[in-house]
């Protein structure tokens, strides 16, 4: 691939996300902008994740993750979350993330107060794709916070959503 075609990521907007992900004993977050939806029924979403990131083995463990569509106001969450490593910290224990960690209904891993949404899910499927793994999981309970606006990325910086247009038919 040319040094041209390597950026084609940062020319599509993303909703900037956290994965949360624990097996119970070893726990992560980390920020996750490769995220789509994939099925209506079941609801299913997908998530890509370098092999080499720490959360990776962690979802094949625990069988289980959870999307946190970030509002606008929680940038600095999303910066914590994607420039430490959780190999070298445990992020859920830095201030910014003690104070707005709540609990998930399903699963093990912890989710975020504030958001725009939580996604709780079952891993249903996973396979390589280029150099990344794709995740597919079960939504099995969403939470979903309509008084925020969620924060977005495009060509790495963070921007609100912008003025409305019109609705999609």
């Amino acid at each position: 691939m040319s040094d041209k075609n390597a950026g084609f990521s940062r020319q599509i907007v993303h909703p900037v996300t956290l994965l949360s992900v624990s097996d119970g004993i070893t726990e992560n977050i980390a920020t996750m902008s490769w995220v789509s939806s994939v099925s209506r029924t079941p609801p299913l979403i997908m998530i890509a994740v370098h092999p080499k990131r720490y959360s990776h083995d962690l979802i094949l463990t625990s069988g289980e993750f959870a999307i946190l569509v970030l509002s606008n106001l929680q940038r600095e969450l999303a910066t914590l979350a994607g420039t430490k490593s959780g190999r070298s910290a445990n992020k859920w224990e830095l201030p910014q993330f003690q104070l707005v960690r709540k609990d998930a209904r399903h699963i093990k891993a912890p989710l975020i107060s504030d958001c725009r949404a939580c996604l709780e899910c079952r891993l249903v499927n996973h396979f390589e794709a280029g150099d990344h793994t794709l995740f597919i999981g079960e939504i099995i309970d969403l939470e979903f916070n309509l008084n925020v606006q969620p924060l977005i990325l495009f060509n790495r910086k963070y921007l609100n959503p912008g003025q409305y247009i019109a609705s999609y038919p």
